[in-house]
């Protein structure tokens, strides 16, 4: 039998450590990373949307009438489906 899997370092961090943590990283290791790549947003003049702060994010989900509830990583997941839409 394999050893047992064991999650990478940046999903042991404690919730309250999740703002601090490097977006791609986190994102890397979302299960949503496959299904909705970071793009970049043309409000923001082609910046890349994980650049962003998370008050950034929050205000420009807020712009749209989304809920700018969770961590970065959620955050940015809902700003670039709302673009692939």
């Amino acid at each position: 039998m394999s050893a047992p899997f064991k999650p990478p370092e940046i999903a042991r961090k404690s919730p309250t450590n999740l703002q601090n943590i490097p977006v791609d990283a986190a994102y890397r290791f979302s299960p949503l990373s496959e299904h909705f790549p970071v793009q970049h947003m043309p409000e923001n003049d082609g910046k890349d949307v994980s650049s962003l702060s998370v008050s950034s994010l929050k205000a420009e989900l807020e712009k749209r009438g989304l809920s700018s509830e969770g961590v970065k990583v959620v955050l940015i997941v809902r700003l670039t489906k709302l673009e692939m839409i």
